[in-house]
C-alpha cells in the first residue's frame, strides 16, 4: 500500500466526493449515513435484489457505541420512533436447575430489522411502518442512493491512471465499479469512485479482490460449532415463561453447549409487551470429527445444501427434531418449552477470521474494508453491530481531521484484535475444553503485554 493518506486527505475536502459502499446490510448503511451527513455522495450497492431485505428476526444487543451513532446521525423522532427494549439483569441456569445466579446489569436488545428501517429512513429516505415520515434532505447532505440486486464483479485501480475501457476514457486516482445485474445476469455500467468502502460481510467480494487468493488473513477458520437461532412471540408461551424470560438476558449452560434468550421487537417496530419477540440462540456442536451430521444440519428441505446458512422455513424439520430432542432432558423447563415451540429456526455456521489483516486499507486509501469484511469474530459477546458503530465513528474522526491516518489504523486493529480473542476464549469456555480455553486466555494477556509494549 503505497500512501492510505492519499484518498483520506481527499475525502476532508470541500468539494463532495463519490463513494461507493458494496453492501447495503447495517454496517454499510452507518458508513452511508455519516459520509452523506459529512456531504459527501454516496451510493450503496446491495446483492440482495429486495429493497426491504430479510433478517431472519435476528437479535442484536444495543451498546454504547450503536446509542453514540444514532444520537450523532438519527433524524427520526426518538419519541415516535423506538429502537430498543431495555433488559434489567441476566440470570443464569445450569442444565435442568433454572435459577442458579442472577446479575442486576442493565442492557439493551433489538433487532436487525428495526435497525435497518431506521437506517434506510435517514440513508435515503425508505418509509416503513416503523418510520412513515423519513427525515427530510438537509442543506450540506450529500446524495445518497440505494441500489438492490447488483454484484461487484471486479474493481479497476491504478495509482497513476485507471483505466477506464468499457467507458472509452482515464480518470487519475479512482476506483473503477464493475457491477453485475443479478436479476438479468447483464452488465451494468460501472461505477467511478473516490472510495469503494467494502461492507460485504465475511465473505467478502470487495475483500477477495483487493487481497491475494492464498492470502491467510482471508481465510475463515469453522470453530467446531453451530448457532440455532430462532423467535416466538411472548403470548405463545405459557405465563410461567413469560415471567422467566421477562426483561433479561437468560442462560443455561449445559455441557459443552448453552442457550442465550432475550425479547427483541419484530421487524415492524412493535414494542408492546406480549407481541414482542423471545429470541433465542443456541450454540450446538458439530466437531470437525462428524462431516455427515454437518452436511445433514446445512441440507434443507429441497435437498440444497448451505454453506454457512440454513433460512428459517428450509431447515429440514427431522434434523432439527434430532439436535433438539437429544439436548431436552438437559434444559431447565423455560427453555424446554421455548425450545419445543420453535419449529421453523434457522442455523448458521459459526467461523471467525484466521488472522487479523494489518491493514483495512488498500490501494493508495481508495479501498476501504469494514465489518465483517475487515474482519469476522464470533458472535459471544455480542458485539458485531455495536463494533461496526465504533468502527465508523472513529472513521468519522478521520473524515473530519481529528486523528490521523496511523492512529485511526491501529486503534481498529487492536480493538479488532481484542473483542476477536475474547469472543474466542468465550466461545471455549461455553463449548470447548479447558486446554483450548486456556490455550486463548494465555494469548489474550500475551495480546494485552504487547498493546502496553
Amino acid at each position: 500500500m503505497a500512501d492510505p493518506d492519499l484518498a483520506m486527505t481527499d475525502m476532508k475536502g470541500d468539494r463532495p466526493k463519490t463513494v461507493v459502499i458494496v453492501g447495503g446490510s447495517l454496517s454499510g448503511l452507518m458508513h452511508g449515513i455519516q459520509l452523506k451527513s459529512l456531504g459527501h455522495n454516496v451510493t450503496v450497492l446491495e446483492q440482495d435484489p429486495s429493497s426491504m431485505r430479510k433478517s431472519h428476526a435476528a437479535g442484536i444487543s444495543f451498546g454504547a457505541n450503536m446509542e453514540e451513532f444514532l444520537k450523532r446521525y438519527d433524524r427520526n423522532n426518538s419519541s415516535t420512533t423506538p429502537t430498543s427494549i431495555k433488559a434489567t439483569g441476566s440470570h443464569v441456569s445450569f442444565r435442568t436447575h433454572p435459577q442458579v445466579h442472577h446479575v442486576n446489569i442493565a442492557r439493551k436488545n433489538t433487532c436487525w430489522g428495526v435497525l435497518y428501517r431506521v437506517f434506510r429512513a435517514n440513508f435515503d429516505g425508505l418509509q416503513t411502518e416503523l418510520c412513515p415520515g423519513p427525515p427530510k434532505h438537509r442543506d450540506g447532505d450529500g446524495q445518497a442512493s440505494y441500489c438492490t440486486g447488483k454484484k461487484v464483479v471486479a474493481l479497476e485501480y491504478d495509482h497513476d491512471q485507471a483505466e477506464i475501457g468499457r467507458v472509452g476514457k482515464k480518470a487519475t486516482g479512482k476506483v473503477v465499479v464493475l457491477v453485475e445485474d443479478v436479476t438479468s445476469g447483464k452488465r451494468d455500467k460501472p461505477f467511478l469512485a473516490d472510495l469503494v468502502i467494502g461492507a460485504d460481510g465475511f465473505h467478502s467480494t470487495v475483500k477477495q479482490l483487493v487481497l491475494p487468493q492464498n492470502a491467510p488473513a482471508a481465510e475463515l477458520e469453522y470453530s467446531g460449532y453451530v448457532a440455532w437461532r430462532g423467535t416466538i412471540a411472548e403470548n405463545e408461551v405459557s405465563a410461567e415463561t413469560r415471567e422467566f424470560f421477562k426483561n433479561g438476558f437468560a442462560f443455561d449452560f449445559m455441557s459443552r453447549s448453552y442457550i442465550l434468550v432475550y425479547i427483541i421487537p419484530t421487524d415492524t417496530g412493535i414494542f408492546a409487551p406480549g407481541t414482542r419477540l423471545l429470541n433465542l440462540v443456541w450454540y450446538y456442536n458439530i466437531p470437525h470429527s462428524a462431516p455427515e451430521k454437518m452436511d445433514a444440519v446445512f441440507t434443507d428441505i429441497d435437498n440444497q445444501h448451505h454453506t454457512n446458512t440454513v433460512p428459517a422455513g428450509l431447515v429440514n424439520p427431522a434434523i432439527w427434531g434430532q439436535c433438539r430432542d437429544s439436548m431436552l432432558p438437559n434444559m431447565a423447563p423455560a427453555f424446554v418449552e421455548l425450545v419445543k415451540k420453535i419449529d421453523q429456526p434457522f442455523v448458521t455456521r459459526i467461523s471467525d477470521s484466521v488472522a487479523i489483516l494489518p491493514s483495512n486499507l488498500f490501494w493508495d486509501g481508495r479501498v476501504a474494508l469494514v465489518g465483517d469484511a475487515f474482519a469476522t469474530v464470533r458472535p459471544h459477546l455480542g458485539r458485531a453491530t455495536d463494533h461496526a458503530a465504533w468502527q465508523c465513528l472513529e472513521m468519522g474522526k478521520l473524515w473530519r481531521g481529528e486523528i490521523t491516518t496511523e492512529q485511526w489504523e491501529r486503534e481498529l486493529r487492536v480493538e479488532t484484535e481484542r473483542l476477536w480473542l475474547l469472543s474466542k476464549g468465550l466461545g471455549e469456555c461455553g463449548q470447548g475444553t479447558w486446554g483450548n480455553f486456556l490455550r486463548v486466555l494465555l494469548t489474550y494477556v500475551i495480546f494485552l503485554v504487547r498493546c502496553k509494549m
